[in-house]
C-alpha cells in the first residue's frame, strides 16, 4: 500500500471514531492550548459573504473573536478583537460564545452562527455539511499523523484540525440592508497546542462546488524553514490526497491585497488538477504575530465554474513586529465602511 492509501485508511478510522466534532475538548495545562471554530462563506446571487472565528485560550484566560462581512457594492464590516476575557461558560458542549458571536452545534452535520453588531451587521445562518467532517491533520494519542506534513510541525500549530464544506442559508443585515442568504461555506474546528509564531508564510485554499467537487489545499513555510504542501479533493464522494501541490497568489505590491490565485495538484494517479480563483473581497484576520488575509473567491476547475473558495494568505509582513497599516484593497481596520 502507498503512503497515501495508508493515510486514507487512517483518516477513515479517525472519522469513524469521531462522526462529528463538537466542543469543548479536554485541554492540557499548556498556555498555548487553544480551541477554535472558523467559518468562511459567500452567496453568489446576493453578492454577500463573510468570515467568523471564535478562539479560546483558557490557560491564558483569553479569547479571540473575528467577524467580517462584505457586499458586492463595496460595503465592508470588520470586528476583530484579541485578548478578550475568557469565561468557561462561553465554551459549552452545545455552543461557543464570544463578544456578540455564537456558534451553535446542532447535531452531526449542522451548525448555526448567530451574530449581533446591531444594524451594522447581524446574522442568523445555518450550515448543513456537504461531506463528513474530515481530519486534515489526523491525530492518534494526541499526536499529529500526516503523510504530507511533518508531524512535529503540525503539532506546533494544528494537531487536531477538522474541516468540511457546507451549504449556508439564513438571514443577514449589513449596513441596515437585509439579505436572504443561500450560498456555500467552509468551516473548521481546531483544538490543541498552537504557536502563532510558527508560520512564516503560508497559503491555504479551500472550497466547494457542492457535492460534485470539494477541496482543501495547504502549503506553509515555518520559522524553522520547514516547508510542506498537500491537498485533498473530494469528487462525488471519492476522497483523494496528494503531497505535490503548488499555490500561487495574485497579490498587489502592498503585500496584503489578493486579487486571486491558482492551485495545482499533481495526484498520485498522474492526473493534474488546476483550480483558478478570482477575488470577491479580502479581509485581514489577525491574531498575535500572525497577520493573515482571507479572500473569498469565485473558483473554477475543469468544466466546473461558479464555485466558492477562500484563499488564505500570510506573508509575515514586518516579520510580525507591527501591524500592516496600508492596503490597496484589503480591509485592515475595525468598523463599517460604505462604498
Amino acid at each position: 500500500m502507498t503512503d497515501a492509501t495508508l493515510e486514507l485508511d487512517f483518516r477513515a478510522q479517525v472519522r469513524a471514531a469521531n462522526p462529528f466534532v463538537i466542543g469543548p475538548h479536554q485541554q492540557t495545562d499548556d498556555p498555548g492550548w487553544q480551541e477554535s471554530v472558523f467559518l468562511c462563506w459567500h452567496d453568489r446571487s446576493a453578492g454577500v459573504g463573510g468570515f467568523q472565528r471564535i478562539g479560546f485560550e483558557p490557560n491564558r484566560g483569553t479569547c479571540n473573536q473575528q467577524t467580517a462581512a462584505y457586499s458586492s457594492d463595496g460595503t465592508r464590516f470588520r470586528s476583530v478583537n484579541h485578548l478578550l476575557p475568557y469565561r468557561a461558560a462561553d465554551r459549552g458542549r452545545e455552543a461557543f460564545h464570544a463578544n456578540g458571536t455564537t456558534c451553535r452545534f446542532e447535531g452531526d452535520s449542522e451548525t448555526r452562527w448567530i451574530v449581533d453588531h446591531g444594524d451594522d451587521y447581524r446574522c442568523n445562518l445555518l450550515l448543513t455539511d456537504i461531506y463528513p467532517y474530515t481530519p486534515m491533520y489526523a491525530t492518534e494519542h494526541g499526536r499529529a499523523r500526516d503523510w504530507a506534513v511533518d508531524s512535529e510541525e503540525a503539532d506546533g500549530f494544528v494537531p487536531a484540525h477538522w474541516e468540511t464544506s457546507a451549504r449556508i442559508r439564513g438571514e443577514l443585515t449589513l449596513a441596515g440592508r437585509d439579505y436572504h442568504i443561500d450560498g456555500f461555506a467552509h468551516r473548521d474546528q481546531s483544538f490543541g497546542f498552537r504557536d502563532w509564531k510558527i508560520i512564516r508564510s503560508h497559503r491555504a485554499f479551500v472550497g466547494t462546488f457542492g457535492e460534485a467537487f470539494n477541496f482543501s489545499i495547504l502549503s506553509w513555510h515555518t520559522n524553522t524553514d520547514a516547508y510542506a504542501g498537500y491537498g485533498m479533493v473530494l469528487r462525488d464522494g471519492v476522497e483523494e490526497w496528494t503531497d505535490d501541490v503548488e499555490l500561487v497568489t495574485q497579490m498587489a505590491a502592498d503585500g496584503v491585497t489578493v486579487y486571486g490565485g491558482q492551485a495545482t495538484l499533481r495526484m498520485p494517479s498522474g492526473e493534474v488538477i488546476v483550480i483558478d480563483a478570482k477575488a470577491h473581497a479580502s479581509i485581514m484576520l489577525s491574531n498575535y504575530e500572525y497577520f493573515g488575509v482571507d479572500t473569498n473567491c469565485q473558483v473554477s476547475v475543469g468544466g466546473l465554474s461558479g464555485g466558492y473558495g477562500d484563499f488564505e494568505v500570510s506573508n509575515n509582513p514586518y516579520d510580525g513586529r507591527r501591524y500592516p497599516t496600508f492596503a490597496i484593497g484589503t480591509t485592515l481596520e475595525n468598523g463599517l465602511f460604505l462604498p
